[in-house]
């Protein structure tokens, strides 16, 4: 496993005041934990932007 992965997976954090790994933080303020991992490695986003962020609306997405 490399360096960053680890970091991701089992690196704790404190945002908020509450401390967890970035999967617990995601959760925890809502978003779900793969957009949060997609944040950070794709886009460079810091952990704390990643996981309080708000998730846009998909203005591809048809009403039912």
């Amino acid at each position: 496993m490399t360096e960053k992965l680890w970091s991701m997976r089992e690196q704790r954090h404190l945002v908020k005041g509450v401390r967890g790994t970035v999967f617990e933080l995601a959760k925890h303020f809502g978003i779900p934990p793969k957009i949060a991992q997609s944040r950070i490695s794709r886009y460079g986003w810091s952990i704390e932007k990643a996981v309080t962020e708000p998730m846009r609306e998909d203005s591809r997405r048809k009403p039912s």
